[in-house]
């Protein structure tokens, strides 16, 4: 008797395993449709949007990608879909679509905007790289251009592929209004001028030597400052003299930090040749070669 009970208690365990396990894999087995998860729509670019899904339980035949405001779909095979040819800075709604065949579930509209086309270049800054040159570098857009202008004053612009760029043949000690712009098709973002202003280097001579008040002993000798932009600290002013009755010789030096000057302490009638140089804080240029005749006894 007490062995026909232990088969029975043995029947009855295996019988409920059974079942349980019938159970469980009928459960495992009825995986539920539904609509995609987890919806995001995020910005690519000015003209682009990428959408991302999770899967529901049992996977769709495909998806199916609409614009709530627009005639737009698109059929997607995987849990992503991008979107191009849009319009920059605009939002739009999207559903995306679990399509079974004979059924389909839609996700709630998800909205995603576009970010703004092109922009101005960032952060320019010009740096002096010599008296004939300038640097101009600056930082990219969010969205980067087909090329960028960059122009001097109101001359025409020229097209740079990179982020810097060393502008060359400039005039010393100048500055100079610099313009640079993103270009995108026919889109031109320009950044805000800038200025930058080129070295030093020495001056070229003065110009235009005149001597007036010519007596027997001193002249007085004006000119015009040289032809350069950069700031004239002050003239050397040197003479030498021959007189031309006796075998006599001499010579003098002065500053001047105007275009005039007196040449003094001269004999009677001697040939006075004077040289005029100009000075910038690099140093002194080449001179001015100019000459006159004290005036007899």
């Amino acid at each position: 008797m007490l062995c026909w009970s232990r088969v029975l208690l043995l029947l009855y365990v295996l019988l409920l395993a059974a079942a349980t396990e019938d159970s469980g894999g009928a459960a495992m087995s009825h995986a539920e449709e539904g609509p995609p998860l987890n919806v995001i729509v995020e910005a690519v670019s000015g003209t682009a949007l990428n959408m991302s899904w999770d899967p529901p339980d049992e996977e769709p035949q495909y998806y199916e990608v609409t614009d709530v405001r627009d005639s737009f779909n698109e059929l997607a095979y995987t849990t992503y879909c991008l979107i191009d040819e849009l319009q920059p800075c605009t939002t739009y709604f999207y559903t995306v679509t679990s399509d079974y065949g004979s059924i389909q579930y839609s996700s709630p509209p998800t909205s995603g905007t576009t970010l703004a086309s092109g922009g101005a270049p960032q952060d320019v800054t010009v740096t002096a790289v010599s008296e004939s040159a300038l640097r101009v570098s600056w930082d990219p857009p969010s969205e980067d251009p087909d090329y960028y202008s960059i122009a001097v004053g109101t001359a025409p612009g020229v097209p740079v592929y990179t982020t810097s760029y060393i502008l060359e043949g400039l005039e010393p000690c100048t500055e100079y209004e610099i313009s640079v712009a993103s270009e995108y098709g026919n889109d031109e973002y320009m950044a805000t001028p800038v200025m930058g202003k080129t070295l030093d280097s020495v001056p070229p001579p003065p110009l235009n030597c005149d001597f007036d008040r010519i007596t027997t002993n001193s002249m007085y000798l004006t000119w015009s400052a040289p032809d350069t932009g950069c700031y004239i600290r002050n003239y050397n002013i040197s003479w030498s003299w021959s007189s031309l009755w006796e075998d006599e010789h001499g010579s003098g030096e002065t500053l001047s930090t105007g275009t005039h000057t007196s040449v003094w302490d001269l004999p009677a009638y001697a040939i006075v040749t004077v040289n005029i140089a100009a000075a910038t804080d690099l140093g002194f240029g080449p001179p001015l070669t100019c000459w006159n005749v004290t005036q007899q006894d």
